[in-house]
């Protein structure tokens, strides 16, 4: 017979409140988690075997630790320390866990600006730059993209997206791909231009095209000049903010990079 978990906002008579379980002939409480009478569960999921619940809560450790916490079918674990509100909802993308709504730290003070992910021991931001109101409070995942929803008419200093988007797991660091094309850009940030060296002059013969990503994963189409070794990018239009940059080569991927326009 299957157990079921519920989550919400309730008090039962015999002292069980927020979350339960029915084992086929009665409801039974799930360990003792919850510190505060203020109390609700907005969401559940099964991650990596532990049951995960998110919600507005203080948490019975007493630390501060709120909002998330996870079962392993015998008692609540903290994954996490303060989080500086609470998280409306939970969604499993590409192996790991995303949690969305108004926070703007989560974990041990890591700055993650609505939207975080846990990759069952650690916390990371995604980089997310909603512009003020806005708040996520919704995701899907479909076609192996996940998608956000919310109350964020604009993100990125004023594009619009009119309360959704989808996010692009894109390289958020300079690297080598495939050895093949080390590089340096400076000044970065920058205002007006910067300029990206490449490591081997020689392929400044091939026919290289630079892609420039924001963090939400749209494409924006940039001025820019190859000469010689280097590529010079001119801001044109940009919005400040972060970007990620491949520089390509007919379908190969030569290098990645981030760039931040101030």
């Amino acid at each position: 017979m299957m157990n079921y978990t519920v989550g919400g906002n309730f008090y039962c008579s015999n002292g069980i409140r927020e979350i339960v379980r029915w084992d086929g002939n009665q409801w039974q409480p799930v360990g003792d988690i919850f510190h505060s009478a203020l109390n609700y569960v907005s969401d559940m999921i099964v991650y990596n075997g532990y049951l995960y619940v998110c919600g507005a809560f203080s948490t019975q450790w007493g630390d501060g630790a709120s909002s998330i916490a996870r079962w392993d079918g015998i008692s609540w674990e903290d994954i996490g320390g303060v989080i500086d509100d609470g998280i409306a909802d939970l969604e499993i993308f590409r192996g790991e866990l995303y949690v969305v709504s108004g926070f703007n730290t989560i974990g041990n003070s890591i700055a993650a600006e609505h939207v975080a992910k846990w990759d069952g021991n650690q916390w990371y931001s995604v980089g997310a730059d909603f512009d003020i109101p806005g708040t996520p409070l919704t995701m899907a995942v479909l076609n192996d993209e996940l998608y956000v929803g919310g109350y964020f008419p604009t993100m990125n200093n004023g594009q619009i997206f009119n309360s959704i988007a989808k996010y692009t797991d894109h390289p958020t660091s300079i690297e080598d791909v495939n050895g093949i094309l080390k590089i340096s850009v400076s000044p970065n940030p920058f205002t007006t231009q910067t300029t990206i060296t490449l490591s081997n002059s020689q392929l400044s013969t091939r026919n290289l095209q630079l892609l420039l990503f924001d963090l939400l994963g749209k494409q924006h189409q940039v001025t820019y000049t190859i000469e010689a070794n280097t590529i010079k990018l001119q801001r044109g239009n940009l919005p400040g903010g972060v970007y990620f940059f491949q520089i390509i080569s007919g379908n190969e991927i030569l290098a990645t990079g981030k760039i931040i326009v101030q």
